[in-house]
């Protein structure tokens, strides 16, 4: 049943299934690369809660719906949000990222969206750039990572007891020219010390609020995504042995289509920080999309604003229909525009049929074979 799936998925017809969603500027970190910064912590700009149920309204079905901010649980009513687009839009799967300083405020916002949307699976990403200090350092914030711990501690605690297969409990690092040497570190320490279900990496992209934050050469950063993929075995196991993946699905096959997916998303980020082309065109603006804080659309968060929802009746659709949005699309598929973000990626290989049926398992075998 999950090859027939994902065999439908690949041909799955077009239209924004992916979706960026701002629900807040507000921020109680003060993270030193994060492309944002310029845009944080304007509250009376943001989309209201009564225009966010006219965005929401006029979007249609949407599968997925990765919440930004900002700290998304630092909306208060992020619950009922959620809520909306589950009932409004057919949206079952959720991610929500962290930076984990409210450990009893994420606990609660993340079951009562379990609770409240009993056929949608929730994925809380944990953004740790770092053990301690070095954590502490990048995000600004002393004792973020205690905190963090205890954020994960609590969120492992609820799984277990009510939603095994419905709660994903991730961690995600992103790699910069300060945290890069305690790569292999971190991923240890992670695998050993807290059952994860995963624990992704991403490079540093976009404009970062501190000018020293960079990247570390190409070079590094080979060594880190081979790190990644072994890491990455391990948690696809970890998935299968939880149950989280069906008994029709045979651990090899499961091993193949996830550590396929994030292989390919690794070696497309090499070729563009060596200069070079994705092999795919990107499907910003076809497939997803970007509403920020303040009601802007974009394409990509890389690309600049299309138009506000404001000034279009809150209707996405009619904005990614203007001919701005339709000259960005097409920069995007020119490759004018090749970025490292990993959103963007996954989703273009989603609906790249060659890459998913082709390109990508024969990787993945590859990996699997040595």
């Amino acid at each position: 049943m999950r090859v027939l799936k994902y065999i439908n998925q690949t041909f799955q017809k077009k239209g924004i299934d992916f979706l960026i969603f701002f629900i807040t500027s507000v921020c109680n970190a003060r993270c030193k690369h994060c492309f944002y910064a310029d845009s944080l912590n304007k509250p009376n700009s943001d989309l209201t809660d009564e225009e966010i149920r006219k965005v929401i309204k006029n979007l249609g079905p949407i599968k997925d719906i990765a919440f930004s901010g900002g700290e998304p649980t630092l909306r208060s009513n992020i619950v009922e949000i959620t809520k909306q687009f589950y009932d409004d839009c057919g949206s079952r799967s959720f991610s929500l990222p962290c930076n984990g300083l409210l450990p009893d405020r994420i606990r609660q916002v993340a079951e009562q969206i379990l609770e409240q949307c009993p056929e949608a699976k929730l994925l809380v990403n944990f953004s740790i750039d770092g053990l301690n200090e070095i954590h502490d350092r990048i995000r600004a914030v002393p004792g973020n990572f205690k905190r963090s711990l205890q954020s994960i501690e609590k969120l492992i605690e609820l799984r277990d007891s009510k939603y095994l297969k419905r709660l994903f409990v991730n961690v995600n690092t992103v790699i910069t020219n300060e945290n890069y040497k305690e790569m292999p570190d971190q991923l240890k320490f992670f695998r050993e010390k807290y059952d994860l279900d995963g624990h992704f990496i991403e490079v540093m992209r976009g404009t970062p609020k501190d000018p020293l934050m960079g990247l570390p050469s190409i070079e590094e950063i080979k060594k880190i995504h081979k790190l990644g993929i072994e890491n990455d075995k391990y948690y696809a196991n970890r998935k299968y042995d939880r149950g989280k993946f069906g008994a029709d699905l045979g651990r090899y096959l499961t091993t193949t289509l996830v550590v396929g997916a994030i292989n390919y998303l690794y070696y497309t980020q090499e070729r563009v920080l060596e200069g070079k082309k994705w092999k795919m065109d990107c499907k910003a603006g076809e497939t997803s999309a970007v509403i920020d804080a303040n009601g802007d659309v974009r394409i990509c968060e890389l690309r600049e604003r299309i138009a506000n929802l404001r000034d279009h009746d809150y209707n996405m659709h009619n904005i990614l229909k203007l001919p701005k949005s339709q000259q960005q699309i097409n920069l995007a598929k020119s490759h004018a525009c090749d970025c490292t973000h990993n959103c963007f990626i996954y989703n273009s290989i989603n609906h790249t049929p060659k890459v998913r049926m082709l390109d990508l398992p024969i990787k993945a075998i590859k990996i699997n074979s040595k």
